[in-house]
């Protein structure tokens, strides 16, 4: 929270953070066992309604506030991966100056001809005026295999139908899959060399989480399929 703020004072922020959940602007998650995990914090009644009507807030979307603090440990721990991902970019691109564009599922709610259901987040990094996009699905230690082969499944027949092609004039995202172990990126290396041969202009990447909570998402850490 201190990364996205761009503050530099930990305290201040720890200060905020109390006072908003104590008015449940925010609500706090907070379990004291042996090496403290950080507390995880969503939205609060108090601000869905400091929300209602606000510039570029889509006010049918903080009706899900109600349903925030039954979520699964399992989202919680995505969304928190989706978060290191997006600051590992702005890093990069600020590196690089480069500019960033970053769509989370929430944000694509209502977006057409975007595969269904919607990848966990869209980007694009533009340099120079060369623009790469990218879908960007996370899986967890939970994931079945059968889940695993329908979401590759998923994306292939997103691509044959032609979806993005006919309703936009840039070239087709590469898809990057995060995977958690390695039996997951074996099942899922399996599932797309299967059906790559059939498909031209159609890439899948891989990589884990171990090497995005080390070095951040990058070109580096990348296993494109072939």
């Amino acid at each position: 929270i201190q990364t996205l703020l761009k503050h530099k004072y930990y305290s201040r922020i720890t200060t905020w953070l109390n006072d908003l959940t104590e008015y449940k602007y925010i609500n706090c998650e907070f379990n004291r066992t042996i090496g403290n995990k950080p507390s995880v914090y969503c939205l609060g009644t108090a601000g869905r309604k400091e929300l209602l009507g606000k510039e570029n807030i889509k006010n049918h979307l903080l009706e899900r506030v109600y349903q925030e603090k039954k979520a699964s440990s399992q989202f919680k721990i995505r969304a928190m991966m989706i978060v290191d991902i997006y600051i590992s970019l702005l890093d990069l691109t600020q590196e690089n100056k480069a500019k960033l564009t970053f769509l989370t599922e929430t944000d694509m709610t209502g977006m057409k001809y975007l595969p269904l259901p919607h990848p966990h987040a869209f980007f694009s990094i533009e340099q120079e005026k060369v623009k790469k996009r990218y879908f960007l699905e996370v899986f967890d230690e939970q994931t079945s295999n059968k889940w695993l082969y329908k979401r590759v499944q998923q994306f292939f027949h997103y691509y044959e139908e032609n979806y993005w092609q006919d309703h936009n004039k840039n070239p087709f995202p590469e898809i990057l899959f995060v995977y958690c172990d390695l039996d997951t990126k074996k099942e899922l290396e399996k599932f797309i060399k299967r059906k790559l041969d059939e498909f031209e202009n159609i890439s899948f990447s891989l990589t884990s989480w171990e090497q995005i909570k080390l070095n951040g998402l990058s070109k580096d850490i990348l296993y494109k399929i072939l």
